[in-house]
């Protein structure tokens, strides 16, 4: 699949499909996401794990909103407050639409001065490239109700017809050979 579509269809997500996905693109990316949504969730969705139960020092909010700036304020202040128990201070931002670099860096250094937390982001052009670069299309696609068949492997030349070898051998190179 190209870029350009893969990026598109995760932007048409819902919430839960997109959950979903976010799921699986951190997967990928050697974590082990547990949800944690839900009311008192301290402004983190997910919570990583890296090398088994060690927790990684990073909070992940996933939206499909179109306000985003909003969205993500309100999620860096909560963690910034450490509701839900959580004391982290890196929050990953994981969204379904594309948002500009230049704009987001505004919205980042803001949030920063503010409430001291550090914020990424994984937008749809991004976790299109993680899912091509791993591999992980049909995977991403599948919680979008899109069933992407597996493309079939290499040829095993020792399962290829011999006769047929032979007559190709013999009309290229001749009877002698």
């Amino acid at each position: 699949m190209k870029f350009e579509p893969l990026a598109r269809l995760i932007s048409a997500a819902d919430f839960t499909s997109f959950r979903e996905i976010a799921l699986r693109t951190l997967r990928a990316q050697g974590y082990a996401p547990v949800l944690t949504d839900g009311p008192g969730d301290g402004g983190a969705d997910f919570r990583l794990y890296q090398l088994g139960t060690h927790p990684a020092p990073l909070a992940v909010q996933i939206s499909v909103e179109a306000d985003w700036k909003s969205k993500l304020r309100e999620d860096a202040k909560k963690l910034h407050q450490k509701a839900g128990g959580l004391k982290l201070d890196e929050l990953l931002y994981m969204t379904s639409r594309r948002i500009e670099e230049t704009e987001f860096n505004t919205v980042r250094n803001k949030i920063r001065k503010e409430f001291g937390v550090r914020v990424e982001r994984m937008d749809n052009q991004a976790i299109a490239s993680i899912a091509l670069s791993e591999e992980i299309v049909p995977e991403l696609l599948s919680p979008l109700g899109i069933d992407v068949p597996a493309t079939p492997g290499p040829r095993n030349l020792a399962e290829q017809d011999r006769r047929l070898n032979l007559a190709f051998s013999c009309a290229l190179f001749g009877v002698e050979a």
